[in-house]
């Protein structure tokens, strides 16, 4: 793992924190929890560039500074977040 590309997972890190705390709204009037946040966006697109490995590291440390930052989220969401991550790479990295 080079310098550039930790220093690109920061970026994207960087971005995905700003545009979430900025950028995010209910998607219905009726349901005020289900919240619109265009953060993720920079970390799926991380996510193709970097591999699967790069970009679920990146969700979880996106996860927990914006815990951490906007008081949004738990424990529990970093942990789903955690869970879906490795379930996630146990299903890409299997050997069939």
């Amino acid at each position: 793992m080079s310098t550039r590309h930790i220093s690109y997972y920061a970026i994207f890190i960087a971005l995905s924190v700003v545009t979430g705390y900025l950028i995010h709204f209910p998607i219905l009037p009726q349901a005020p929890f289900l919240l619109y946040d265009p953060g993720h966006v920079f970390l799926l697109i991380a996510a193709f560039k970097f591999g699967p490995r790069s970009g679920m590291t990146m969700t979880l440390v996106y996860a927990l500074i914006f815990a951490l930052i906007t008081g949004q989220g738990s424990i529990y969401e970093f942990s789903f977040h955690q869970r879906f991550c490795v379930s996630l790479f146990l299903d890409l990295f299997k050997k069939t």
